[in-house]
């Protein structure tokens, strides 16, 4: 298609125009969706492997890019876990560094939780089907937005804190959140799967008659790999995982309490339920 016409203006001579069709270049060539949030870049995913770096504008790759700002890295490929029902699914992202250190440490919540408002993991099986951190800390923030910092600090260090720190390419993935204790626990099993680890959580999908389950040193044999995949970028500015004694909140409820990752060197590791009022680590996840 073309069009043709004629011009003028009165400091020029009559001059005339064309517009001819073409068809644009597919590098320059973006393709846009509308979200209930906003419009978001659709953008095409190859390649998405564990232990890659992700950077602020949302590529990824396996060699340290200096002069791009990575901002975690690719602990899963799952897509139930990474947040597929929120329109993702692509890759589970990990900070590189902790939202709240473990020398200090926040609280789940310092307000009366309302028991109908998370999912209530009683059991394992229930643990390992709550896949979303992201539903868990948006409905948090729904409901006490104006008390947000205050009431619920773990979640509003992952979820607001960190991501004033650490900018994300919020067009393409979900953004920083408090990852639930399915995700956490899906990593553990993409690591050991990676690393051919024998892990025996990965036996308890249907676990239905604890909610408890305590590890010997495996744990942080896992999450010892995650901290060699992150040092051997060289010259990449990170945060180890604290596997020595650390626990790290999740987004996942359990009756009153709240459910943790739990590492305590040299005897292993637990994942169980706390106390909200204690002060423990939070390391945001995003996912695209």
């Amino acid at each position: 298609m073309s069009m043709n016409g004629k011009i003028s203006n009165a400091s020029v001579a009559i001059g005339t125009w064309s517009v001819a069709e073409t068809s644009p270049a597919k590098s320059v060539t973006k393709v846009y969706k509308l979200s209930n949030e906003a419009a978001s870049e659709a953008m095409s995913y190859s390649g998405v492997a564990i232990g890659q770096l992700y950077y602020s504008d949302g590529t990824y790759s396996s060699t340290y890019d200096e002069n791009k700002t990575p901002i975690g890295i690719i602990v899963s490929t799952n897509s139930d876990y990474c947040e597929l029902s929120s329109g993702y699914g692509h890759g589970l992202v990990m900070a590189l560094h902790d939202a709240t250190p473990i020398n200090t440490g926040v609280s789940w919540t310092n307000s009366t939780i309302d028991g109908n408002l998370l999912k209530n993991n009683t059991n394992l099986k229930m643990c390992y089907e709550d896949v979303s951190g992201l539903t868990n800390t948006k409905t948090i923030f729904n409901k006490y937005a104006s008390t947000f910092e205050k009431d619920y600090p773990a979640f509003y260090d992952a979820y607001i804190d960190y991501n004033t720190n650490y900018m994300s390419p919020r067009l393409s993935c979900s953004g920083w959140f408090l990852p639930s204790i399915g995700q956490f626990w899906d990593v553990t099993e993409q690591i050991a799967n990676k690393y051919s680890i024998t892990w025996k959580l990965a036996l308890c999908h249907n676990e239905n008659t604890t909610s408890v389950y305590r590890d010997d040193n495996t744990i942080l044999t896992i999450f010892g790999k995650i901290n060699e995949l992150m040092g051997g970028y060289q010259n990449l500015s990170y945060g180890q995982i604290q596997e020595n004694h650390a626990i790290y909140w999740s987004s996942s409820y359990s009756s009153g309490w709240a459910y943790c990752m739990s590492f305590y060197a040299p005897t292993g590791g637990i994942l169980q339920s706390w106390a909200t009022d204690r002060w423990f680590s939070v390391r945001p996840f995003l996912a695209f």
